[in-house]
């Protein structure tokens, strides 16, 4: 039974505070599962809510949590650099067709030399689909002030389109890993392979691509078996695609990172480790809303999360078929 004092007091339904949904959600969004999360709570504060109620908390505020919509005012000291860097992680879902891409962005921002802690969003669907958010995230590195802005990916064709949609003067850098890669794999079908590989690698770090496609060319052309020459036709062909990302010389003269281990490292912390473990099978609107909790709290954004939380007047999300809240959460 719900009585007016409840209400003036703004406590939730159900049996236990916003407080306390707020820590179970915190725990929820932080540790590996929801059962070790309702674990640590009772350690932590001896109030037992079950897994299942946890995760309803959790949800709510995943599902509540947007990124900032207010853009701030031209900083008094502008961002010399704003870093970008996407990829894309795949995921077990309940569908018939089970694994799908979950994408990943982060960004941070370097002034005088000092960098910032990176933010971070997730989102599923087509990699188009998601510049506006992204435009809210490096608005607030300060994108539209920066001196200079570097992106930073892999191959993937929709990506750059993406990342040239955001920032078409960016400075853009294809990832050396996923070059090394390609060039690997030519470099497996000749007898000189090692050598021929760290020789066009050393091209690369001085910028000389042009040498570099050169070979892979005269490959394609005159190699002795198919297989050679199919390996070089494909690695031109990337690097011929890719051709104005290559500038590897000036990245890093300039310092900035030419490898993709700060956006792989990403993927690890806000999806992997949270939704990665043995056994683990979402729905879509679940996954996405406990990794929007979780980017709420890797962005240092969790009390304004929580506010939104609070707004909705329910603990749970509303339901994806007809929009009102789910049932709310009981005290285990």
């Amino acid at each position: 039974m719900h009585y007016p004092t409840w209400k003036t007091l703004d406590l939730p339904p159900g049996t236990f505070t916003w407080a306390v949904g707020e820590r179970a959600a915190y725990l929820g969004a932080l540790m590996p599962s929801y059962a070790r999360a309702a674990e640590g709570l009772a350690y932590l504060t001896a109030i037992t809510i079950s897994p299942s109620e946890l995760t309803l908390c959790t949800e709510g505020i995943g599902t509540a949590y947007q990124l900032p919509e207010r853009l701030p005012l031209a900083p008094v000291l502008p961002s010399d650099v704003v870093y970008v860097e996407a990829d894309a992680v795949m995921l077990h879902f309940r569908d018939e067709k089970p694994w799908h891409e979950e994408k990943v962005f982060c960004t941070w921002h370097e002034t005088d030399g000092m960098p910032s802690a990176p933010r971070y969003w997730t989102a599923e669907g087509p990699w188009e689909s998601h510049l506006a958010a992204l435009e809210t995230l490096t608005a607030w590195e300060g994108l539209a002030y920066a001196s200079t802005i570097v992106c930073l990916g892999d191959g993937a064709h929709p990506l750059w389109e993406l990342l040239t949609a955001l920032a078409p003067h960016a400075l853009q850098v294809l990832d050396w890993y996923h070059v090394q890669e390609h060039l690997a794999t030519v470099a497996a079908q000749l007898s000189e392979g090692k050598d021929w590989h760290k020789t066009q690698r050393d091209r690369l770090k001085l910028s000389q691509s042009r040498e570099v496609m050169r070979d892979l060319l005269e490959l394609a052309r005159s190699g002795a078996t198919e297989a050679r020459r199919d390996a070089a036709r494909q690695c031109l062909s990337y690097l011929w695609y890719h051709r104005t990302r290559l500038d590897y010389a000036l990245a890093i003269a300039r310092g900035y990172p030419i490898g993709s281990g700060r956006i792989e490292s990403a993927c690890k912390l806000v999806v992997q480790q949270r939704c990665k473990g043995p056994g683990m099978r979402w729905g879509h609107p679940q996954a996405n809303a406990v990794l929007h909790a979780r980017c709420a709290w890797l962005n240092e954004d969790w009390a304004r999360a929580c506010q939104r939380w609070r707004l909705t007047g329910a603990f749970a999300p509303p339901s994806p078929v007809t929009g009102q809240p789910t049932r709310q959460p009981q005290a285990a």
